[in-house]
């Protein structure tokens, strides 16, 4: 042992440059810093098997205390310190016996997308679950099928079995039937003017919602109002929406006063850019043949200008003004 000390105080003398004192010192440190790390759990582990031979004493005065005045397994459980004992007298309970197994006070035939919160507490349903099925209903959920009932949360399976007889939900077939007659009986539609409609007047129209009355209007400002009810076809939304079209043709008229008219011979090109039908460089082409050969004096003379076809004539002339 003696060589080993000697061994290590060399080696600190010579890597550290130490003297005896001070190793004496450095050794004499780490041995408290250990005791202090040490200590702590020594203290921590006598006291508590002290703890423990105190609590089975005691433990078992009261056993002894209890058996004398025969009591029962309850009263005995509410003495007990220990955790192990506590599952032994207070079990858990039991999901299914929380479930509402009362029998319902009243049965009738019933649309569980219909009956209100009342009506399913009568069928026997406590009032949460049945808040539940009509936050569901009302945030737009449906129940198709009777089964699906059996998915929301807590819903009690014997209910459901007593239950099942009184179901009745409609077919998907028949709730559109229904809606079909009513929205015809409620949406009757005026004949009204293409030129002069509003968004409003236009989304009565089936298929038409704001974004397309929006574009038919906007195209209708574009052209300078429609002069013929095929020109619909040429709304840029309503291009691959046939059914849409022939819809807002049942119902639409042209009142050709609200056309607005193109004074060919006075016009500007800048402003007969303005209109969707002279744009991509026809307004410039129009113009410049105004002003070499002079006014227009009837839709033939556009016949002149190669550019121009049968399509686009039939689309300007209920425009032209001539003066």
């Amino acid at each position: 042992m003696k060589k080993i000390s000697k061994k290590v105080i060399l080696f600190f003398q010579e890597n550290f440059g130490y003297d005896n004192r001070e190793i004496r010192g450095f050794f004499a440190l780490l041995i408290g810093m250990l005791l202090m790390l040490i200590v702590p759990f020594l203290v921590d582990f006598f006291w508590t098997s002290h703890k423990k031979i105190h609590n089975t004493e005691k433990l078992n005065e009261i056993i002894a205390q209890l058996v004398q005045n025969d009591s029962t397994d309850e009263q005995y459980a509410t003495y007990i310190p220990y955790p192990k004992y506590q599952k032994k007298y207070y079990p858990k309970k039991n999901k299914k016996t929380t479930q509402n197994t009362n029998i319902p006070k009243e049965l009738f035939e019933f649309d569980p997308n219909q009956i209100s919160i009342e009506q399913w507490e009568k069928l026997g349903l406590r009032n949460k679950i049945a808040q539940n099925i009509r936050k569901y209903i009302e945030k737009g959920g449906k129940f198709r099928t009777k089964e699906s009932l059996k998915k929301v949360y807590g819903f009690p399976e014997e209910l459901f079995e007593e239950l099942e007889p009184y179901i009745n939900i409609p077919t998907e077939e028949k709730t559109e039937n229904i809606a079909e007659k009513k929205s015809k009986k409620e949406n009757i539609i005026e004949i009204f003017d293409l030129n002069t409609a509003d968004t409003t007047t236009l989304m009565q129209i089936r298929g038409v919602g704001l974004k397309t009355a929006q574009s038919i209007i906007k195209f209708r400002d574009k052209i300078g109002g429609f002069s013929s009810l095929d020109q619909l076809n040429e709304v840029y939304i309503l291009k691959n929406r046939p059914e849409v079209v022939e819809e807002i043709k049942k119902y639409a008229k042209i009142n050709e006063n609200f056309v607005k008219k193109i004074f060919i011979n006075r016009i500007s090109e800048a402003e007969l850019s303005k209109n969707i039908h002279f744009q991509d460089g026809m307004a410039r082409i129009i113009i410049n043949y105004r002003k070499q050969h002079g006014k227009f004096k009837n839709i033939s003379d556009f016949k002149n200008i190669k550019v121009v076809t049968p399509e686009f004539l039939e689309k300007i002339t209920p425009h032209l003004v001539y003066d």
